[in-house]
C-alpha cells in the first residue's frame, strides 16, 4: 500500500492570500471553513492529502 501524508496544520497571517495561493497553484480544494475555538478554520484537498489552515496574526515581541 502506498503512503502518502495525511495532512499538516498551518498558520497564515493572510489566510485568504493563502488559500488563493494554494488554489491557484496546486488546485486546492476548500473542504470546510469554519470557526472553531474563536479562529477561522480552512481544510484543504490537494491530491490525497489535506492542508489544515488557522488564521493567526501576527505577533510582535
Amino acid at each position: 500500500m502506498p503512503n502518502h501524508l495525511h495532512h499538516a496544520h498551518l498558520f497564515a497571517s493572510n489566510l485568504d492570500a493563502s488559500l488563493k495561493f494554494y488554489q491557484e497553484m496546486f488546485g486546492a480544494e476548500i473542504l470546510a471553513d469554519l470557526d472553531m475555538a474563536g479562529a477561522r478554520n480552512v481544510f484543504l484537498a490537494i491530491g490525497q492529502g489535506r492542508l489544515h489552515f488557522y488564521d493567526q496574526p501576527l505577533i510582535s515581541y
